[in-house]
């Protein structure tokens, strides 16, 4: 029974008997009992003539092929692939979008952050607000008082800002920083710093003015021959400056100073206590200040 056979075993008979293998299984099937019949009634060469004419009657169809299980597993492993790189891609864009708005809030600190005075920049970042330069109540000078610092800063910031308006001849401040005196070379210049510096807001933090006024140049060469502890300290003196106005003298420097050293010899002896009746009270042996807290000398 050539129905019990499969497709395989089917083209094995059909090619040990030499004849076509191709068709579907029904087609082999005949094909066999033909040849199995020419056999039986005509003979060997009558069979081989039918075998030839059912070859070329024949029509040549592929038989159909199921896919081994081993290429369904492939395909499912494909498909399963492409959703992992999917899902791999789509992840790739949810972190990309991360790390981009991360870098745009860091660029948004460092502008912010860059834009924070320093002592180095103060000069460039002072702040200015809307301010009108009064007319000054003393006579013009090279030389200039600035009150209305306020720490912290760096005495070579402070005279960067100074030099903005022009050649700083000599400057001084105190260890407090709360005022500088400055020399410029011209009036003009010691003009120009006027007008810069009024009313502006420096370092940037601060929470004072500053406002600048002229002095004359031997105030302002005796401040700073005082404050640096410098005796022969001398500004030139230039065609600008007033011909009546000399140099500070030291020995003026000298009188100012011995007017605040006290000395026992500027007080009275204190009184003799005889007896404990005559006892005083100890602050009624020196003099002291008026204003709070008192001082005794």
């Amino acid at each position: 029974d050539w129905s019990s056979l499969k497709v395989a075993e089917l083209k094995q008979e059909l090619k040990s008997r030499g004849l076509s293998q191709t068709g579907k299984k029904a087609e082999l099937i005949a094909r066999l009992e033909e040849y199995e019949n020419a056999n039986k009634t005509g003979g060997d060469e009558a069979a081989t003539e039918d075998a030839k004419e059912i070859e070329t009657t024949a029509a040549p169809e592929e038989p159909v092929v199921e896919p081994p299980p081993q290429e369904e597993e492939e395909e499912e492993g494909t498909k399963k692939g492409e959703e992992e790189d999917k899902k791999e891609l789509d992840e790739g864009k949810v972190a990309g979008q991360i790390f981009k708005h991360a870098m745009s809030d860091l660029n948004d600190k460092k502008r912010k952050s860059s834009s924070a005075p320093e002592d180095s920049e103060d000069v460039k970042k002072a702040k200015t607000t809307t301010r009108s330069v009064p007319e000054s109540t003393t006579p013009g000078s090279r030389a200039l008082l600035v009150i209305g610092f306020q720490r912290p800063f760096t005495l070579q910031a402070a005279r960067a800002l100074l030099e903005e308006s022009g050649k700083v001849m000599a400057m001084w401040m105190p260890m407090i920083k709360d005022r500088a005196y400055v020399v410029y070379g011209t009036k003009a210049e010691a003009e120009k710093a006027r007008q810069n510096l009024w009313g502006i807001t420096w370092p940037a933090n601060s929470t004072k003015t500053l406002e600048a006024s002229f002095v004359s140049v031997c105030d302002a060469e005796r401040s700073i021959r005082k404050g640096g502890g410098n005796p022969d300290f001398a500004i030139e003196r230039t065609e600008e400056d007033p011909e009546d106005e000399p140099s500070a003298a030291p020995e003026e420097e000298n009188k100012e100073d011995k007017e605040v050293v006290f000395t026992i010899a500027n007080h009275p002896a204190p009184k003799a206590i005889d007896s404990p009746k005559d006892a005083v009270d100890v602050a009624s042996l020196f003099r002291s200040t008026k204003a709070s807290p008192m001082i005794y000398w």
